[in-house]
């Protein structure tokens, strides 16, 4: 069979071979004469097993060529996806192999990840905006394969490709991905994977033909890729990852399945010195990093759809990969091929290569910026906490309409203010989080103290004394969590559209506030 140099397509066109161009644990890809932009994959002579797998696969290949995908996405091509199907004349052996669109110029995903000289060689000028900018195209093109419901299922890292031409990620190996024919709805399963970056639900099944590949497994498997090009190969749960072929029958990797990653918690093990610490990353990359992988073999099935999609890291990842001045991103003074998150006082490459310089000053401008910010904040949580507390205090001494209206006042406040500790916004914040959600409780106990209450510098004085008994706390959340330049605006935003909301039912309320804490003080000051 291998020595044939022509076959059928299904449509009856003859495809006619040249030299071999690589070989795989499936098939072997070859070359097309008089096309350059195809290469044709022939299954090896002993890979089916059984005449039925040999249909199986017929079908499946029937049903990807009908849903008609070229593999080229805004003009760039993402995933080697079945164009025709290649047919022996020998009846017997009957379907052989298909027809795929030719990777160009690439490297190996792997590649990458190490910076070996092959990288270096085409991009000498290589940093780490250029893993960033991987990343995200891999996520991309994982996100628009789910979106027509495709699922990868064996992300084996030799099936994972960069155009050094356009630098998008390439996807190959297509024929193992999960599909369901969009005609006679027949599932076909990927039965193949790869156990270093199988999510936990897929480690102990054995065979993963026992198993089920879905889009919260891609979003796993995903996470592990985008976490080895951004972190310098390091491996979230600390194996070593080794060569070898995507198989069927999976060795459990005991770490994955207990949810060992020391980057997201302390699970008893030492992060590398040649790998930078999760807080180098990012804040938003952070968190879809510990989305993704804290859990505990308890925890980890339950948890699987909160795993980051391919959505999410797109759009954390895409700030980051713009053309020219990009204020998240900082060039080290030291070494200008270290580019690193502006959130960084020191520069985490020159840490990992053992480098010791005197960090960075601080940006006082932005410091100072933050502080205000971080103050308006808390006086939002403090007027939200007050107007709660008056409002329950108005609500126990009311009756009739009165106290309707204010039942409805107390629970639009809380909503808002709950709301507003919910906010994706406070997560950028990092373990500051938790001391304003402490503080906003302490503060709302506060309030039923008349001496508060009665204070037209209640903000100010509270809002001075927490910042002044906490400067350590909020400088290294300040140096460590805050983007300055990016939250900045959001926050303020938020805060206007935060009173925005209030501002009728201020408006409405406010004279009848006043009456009744008029009517209040007496009794409060007994």
């Amino acid at each position: 069979m291998i020595g044939l140099l022509s076959y059928r397509g299904s449509s009856g066109k003859i495809y006619k071979l040249n030299h071999n161009l690589g070989e795989g644990g499936e098939g072997i890809v070859y070359g097309l004469l008089d096309d350059d932009k195809h290469v044709a994959k022939i299954y090896k002579e002993n890979y089916f097993k059984t005449k039925s797998e040999r249909d199986t696969a017929e079908r499946k290949l029937k049903a990807m060529v009908v849903m008609q995908l070229s593999g080229y996405v805004d003009d760039k091509l993402r995933f080697t996806w079945p164009q025709d199907i290649l047919y022996e004349d020998d009846e017997e052996l009957g379907m052989v192999g298909f027809i795929m669109p030719r990777v160009p110029s690439s490297l190996k995903i792997y590649s990458v990840y190490r910076m070996d000289d092959a990288v270096k060689k085409i991009y000498p000028e290589f940093t780490w905006k250029y893993s960033l900018q991987f990343a995200y195209h891999l996520a991309w093109v994982v996100q628009y394969l789910h979106s027509k419901d495709i699922v990868v299922g064996d992300f084996n890292q030799n099936n994972i490709y960069v155009d050094t031409d356009t630098k998008a990620v390439v996807l190959i190996d297509c024929d193992s991905f999960d599909i369901m024919d969009p005609y006679t709805r027949e599932h076909f399963p990927c039965t193949v994977g790869f156990s270093e970056v199988l999510a936990p639900e897929l480690q102990t099944v054995g065979n993963v033909r026992n198993g089920r590949f879905t889009k919260e497994s891609d979003n796993f498997s995903l996470a592990i890729h985008i976490f080895r090009l951004l972190m310098r190969n390091a491996d979230p749960f600390g194996g070593i990852i080794a060569s070898g072929a995507s198989t069927s029958s999976i060795p459990q990797n005991q770490a994955i399945i207990n949810g060992e990653c020391q980057y997201v918690r302390n699970v008893g093990k030492i992060i590398p010195k040649w790998s930078p610490k999760l807080e180098a990353m990012p804040v938003e990359i952070q968190e879809l990093f510990k989305k993704t992988f804290d859990y505990t073999a308890t925890t980890a099935l339950r948890n699987r759809r909160r795993r980051a999609t391919a959505e999410e890291w797109c759009n954390a990842l895409r700030p980051y990969t713009r053309t020219g001045q990009n204020r998240r991103l900082k060039q080290c003074s030291h070494d200008p091929l270290h580019i690193y998150a502006s959130h960084n006082r020191r520069c985490p490459w020159c840490a990992c290569e053992g480098k010791t310089y005197v960090p960075d000053p601080i940006d006082l401008n932005h410091l100072k910026k933050a502080f205000q910010i971080l103050s308006r904040v808390l006086q939002c949580l403090m007027v939200l906490s007050i107007l709660s507390e008056l409002g329950y205090l108005c609500l126990y001494r009311s009756t009739g309409d009165y106290r309707a209206m204010w039942s409805m006042f107390c629970k639009n406040v809380l909503i808002i203010r709950e709301n507003l500790l919910g906010n994706p916004l406070f997560l950028n914040l990092g373990y500051f989080k938790l001391e304003i959600e402490i503080f906003a409780d302490k503060f709302a106990q506060f309030c039923s103290n008349l001496d508060f209450l009665r204070r037209s510098d209640f903000g100010f004085i509270c809002g001075k004394n927490f910042l002044e008994n906490n400067q350590l706390v909020i400088h290294h959340s300040v140096e460590q969590f805050w983007n300055v330049s990016v939250m900045i605006p959001v926050l303020i935003g938020q805060i206007k559209n935060l009173f925005g909301i209030l501002q009728n039912n201020i408006a409405f309320y406010w004279g009848m506030v006043m009456k009744k804490i008029k009517g209040l003080i007496p009794i409060w000051e007994r």
